[in-house]
């Protein structure tokens, strides 16, 4: 241990029991206690800390912002915790070619108000995007309201930064739209729970902010009712922005921590639509 303490500044390493309990549990509440939780500032120090996990034979367990309910980010006793929430950098924002470039800590929320000053914006937007970390969201392959129409993480990821268990460093994907040469290495690791890898930088294709958005609250005295009326919706070749189905039980629990007048509905339909205020 204090080699790892050499590896990396003083502030960067801790074997301290409230950091230990803090780190050793995410969404899912699974909780094992880690041997020690380190705090990476940069790309290199992902690579000394990989190194000496490999070397030593120690689990190593990367974590974003611990909003996973899959139990990704749970580590494994005597194991080291990887949290990247101090690389939250965003590196390039590339309107010519509708990219970005950012670190894995950067939160999926800060990163949608900064396209949205620009005019564009990042479609995956999972409920817990106010504090999810960009990374966390690609290793788990992260949706959210928005994936029936735009889809979910990895179809936006063009390219990836990874340090693989041993330290070695690779670069997979393209820059480009189009890009079918060579072994898809970036879509095995999207998804891979850092499993595979400690991504490190990502690169994610953005879109145009549409011009007009319009949400719609609808209620049913049916349920059979509300899911013809989601068929219906869709094979009339109107895709949402967002189409969300709460049912009474649903319904009741929220009239319960936020009354609205909507306890007597059987079924609701949120449904959020977008486009070029022409069409």
């Amino acid at each position: 241990m204090q080699r790892l303490y050499r590896l990396l500044k003083k502030d960067n390493v801790s074997t301290s029991p409230e950091d230990l309990i803090c780190y050793g549990f995410d969404a899912s509440r699974i909780q094992v206690m880690p041997m020690a939780v380190v705090w990476p500032e940069d790309t290199e120090d992902v690579v000394k800390v990989s190194e000496f996990a490999y070397e030593n034979d120690i689990p190593l367990v990367p974590r974003g912002a611990g909003t996973s309910t899959t139990g990704g980010a749970v580590p494994c006793r005597g194991g080291i915790v990887i949290s990247l929430e101090r690389m939250d950098r965003i590196l390039e924002v590339d309107t010519d070619n509708l990219t970005v470039l950012v670190e894995p800590g950067v939160i999926n929320g800060s990163l949608q108000k900064e396209l949205g000053t620009r005019g564009y914006f990042y479609p995956p937007d999972p409920a817990s995007m106010n504090f999810c970390t960009i990374g966390g969201n690609v290793a788990e392959n992260a949706g959210g309201p928005r994936a029936i129409k735009y889809g979910v993480t990895g179809d936006y990821v063009m390219a990836l930064e990874a340090v693989l268990p041993d330290g070695r460093l690779i670069q997979t994907g393209v820059r480009t739209p189009k890009g079918v040469v060579g072994y898809d290495l970036k879509s095995l690791l999207v998804g891979s729970e850092g499993t595979l890898s400690i991504i490190t930088g990502i690169r994610l294709k953005i879109l145009p902010e549409p011009q007009s958005i319009i949400t719609l609250l609808v209620s049913f005295d049916d349920l059979r009712a509300s899911g013809d009326a989601v068929s219906g919706i869709i094979s009339s070749k109107v895709i949402p922005r967002t189409l969300e189905f709460m049912d009474r039980e649903a319904i009741q629990a929220a009239e319960t921590y936020n009354p609205c007048g909507l306890k007597d509905a059987e079924a609701l339909l949120i449904i959020e639509l977008d486009g070029d205020l022409k069409t």
